[in-house]
């Protein structure tokens, strides 16, 4: 959980890797770019977290019906379909912003960032963003790798119980109960991964957007998607978080990631932080370059 015993979150920079575009993005823009899950590398991780969530569920002993058949079908009734999951994600490890494993996949791109963010100051710039925009949730914490998070284990156990009710009985399909259970299913899939990605200690922003066409009640705005050309070609549908007018994201560094030009990309990037009139520090990756 983001939040410390002591109940403040923790004051710690958090650090989110990319390639020259999306730096130069973030610095233009000064909001987050969150990518459509789909883009991403989460589908996998989402066949990955579904076997997790079937290892939790056999281990209840309390539910009457199949459960591997019947979360089967709920896992198909929600997600079987994911165009209509309105999902995005993005993501910054606590890692220190210079870990090797990171820098090999911008290689080829002559050289990743690391953006250093104030996890705390993140966490306050989501409680804005609730109260200005429409969200089914948007939630901000740490991944968990190999389990199911606690936070989650009576809320799916509660949603097993209804559905194990359900199918037993042909009790009354309830929308109210239904979109609950589905965005209980939602954030729980979005914070799992394999244990091999441990290193990463990943946090994640999750925004769940509702359908457009939903009616938005008080003073809330639907978030635009967006889309932007990845590197094969392809369009990126994507939301711009944390955004507001004459404020600057909380960018405590920049570290560049190993490549033989290292001191000419410093030397840019200074000049351009410097003609944007930001005051943020920038630093070379500790790791040798190798060719």
């Amino acid at each position: 959980m983001l939040n410390s015993v002591s109940g403040e979150v923790e004051d710690k920079i958090l650090y989110h890797y990319t390639n020259v575009k999306g730096l130069m993005g973030i610095l233009d823009s000064q909001c987050l770019w969150a990518t459509d899950f789909r883009y991403t590398n989460d589908l996998s991780e989402i066949r990955y977290a579904k076997g997790i969530m079937k290892k939790v569920a056999m281990a209840y002993g309390d539910l009457k019906g199949d459960i591997g058949k019947n979360l089967d079908i709920i896992l198909e009734m929600f997600l079987g379909d994911t165009k209509d999951i309105l999902l995005f994600l993005f993501s910054v490890c606590d890692d220190g912003g210079d870990r090797l494993s990171q820098w090999r996949g911008y290689g080829s791109e002559g050289g990743g960032y690391s953006i250093g963010l104030s996890c705390r100051e993140l966490d306050k710039l989501k409680i804005q963003d609730m109260k200005k925009h429409y969200y089914d949730f948007i939630d901000f914490d740490k991944v968990f790798y190999g389990e199911m998070p606690q936070e989650f284990k009576d809320e799916f156990h509660e949603m097993l119980k209804f559905f194990d009710d359900y199918f037993q009985y042909k009790t009354e399909e309830i929308p109210e109960a239904l979109e609950k259970h589905a965005l209980i299913l939602i954030k729980c899939l979005c914070r799992i991964k394999h244990l091999g990605f441990g290193e990463e200690k990943e946090y994640r922003v999750t925004a769940g957007l509702p359908e457009s066409k939903r009616k938005v009640s008080g003073n809330l705005v639907h978030r635009t998607i967006k889309f932007r050309p990845s590197a094969s070609g392809t369009l990126v549908p994507y939301v711009e978080l944390f955004r507001e007018e004459d404020f600057y994201l909380p960018i405590k560094e920049i570290v560049i990631g190993p490549s033989r030009d290292m001191n000419e990309r410093k030397d840019a990037l200074d000049l351009l932080i410097k003609k944007k009139k930001l005051d943020i520090p920038v630093r070379k990756s500790d790791i040798p370059y190798r060719e």
